[in-house]
């Protein structure tokens, strides 16, 4: 799994998994994902957003159709333009083209830039135990059979035991690590991934300059 579920701070999660529920109480079977950011970054990856901010075509038509919407929307508000006339009709079409080229772009830059920022105060980079220790819900755990799990999330390779509380089974979890160059990451896990074989687990780290392999002490 990828991790989130241990992340109390996964706000979107939550509803998404109260939306379901909600939806079960009502005897209907619903299967749906609350994420807003999500869905702007979509709309940011289509193929005219994303061209928009680098040197191209698409970037000077945007300026040109942004200064003349801020002019005609001063225009609209002066002229007391009523929204079903047809400057109204344009207006409105146009505050359309803006909604989702400007802002899910805006947001697709913005968002995360300062998630991170917040994130990384609460939860990224701790260590498996602390994960484990402080945000894992065990009633949400109760009917997870597995005897390993494996998730990512928060960069952090490592590993820790904990003793099921609803089937007192042994329960293993190992988080694979870190494979992206972040200068918060430790440098001497950096590069991590697990390696299982007929022996066992095994936590490796990737030394790119030497193209070597080691194990992560843990």
């Amino acid at each position: 799994m990828h991790g989130h579920q241990f992340d109390k701070w996964q706000v979107t999660y939550r509803i998404s998994r109260g939306i379901e529920k909600f939806g079960k109480f009502c005897g209907v079977n619903v299967s749906y994902r609350f994420d807003p950011i999500d869905y702007l970054q979509d709309l940011a990856n289509s193929s005219y957003s994303k061209k928009v901010g680098k040197a191209s075509m698409e970037t000077t038509i945007f300026i040109i159709i942004v200064t003349f919407y801020l002019c005609f929307t001063i225009f609209c508000i002066k002229d007391d333009t009523l929204i079903w006339s047809f400057p109204g009709i344009v207006w409105m079409l146009m505050s359309s083209f803006i909604a989702v080229t400007f802002i899910p772009k805006s947001a697709a830059y913005l968002f995360p830039r300062i998630w991170d920022k917040i994130i990384k105060k609460f939860l990224k980079y701790k260590s498996v135990e602390e994960v484990i220790t402080n945000y894992y819900n065990h009633d949400k755990g109760k009917d997870m059979d597995a005897d390993v799990i494996v998730f990512g999330h928060t960069h952090h390779p490592g590993e820790y035991s904990i003793t099921n509380k609803h089937n007192n089974k042994e329960q293993l979890f190992i988080n694979t690590g870190c494979w992206v160059n972040e200068k918060d990451c430790d440098i001497n896990k950096l590069d991590a991934f697990l390696y299982i074989d007929k022996d066992g687990h095994h936590l490796l780290k990737w030394d790119m300059e030497s193209e070597n392999i080691s194990y992560i002490k843990k």
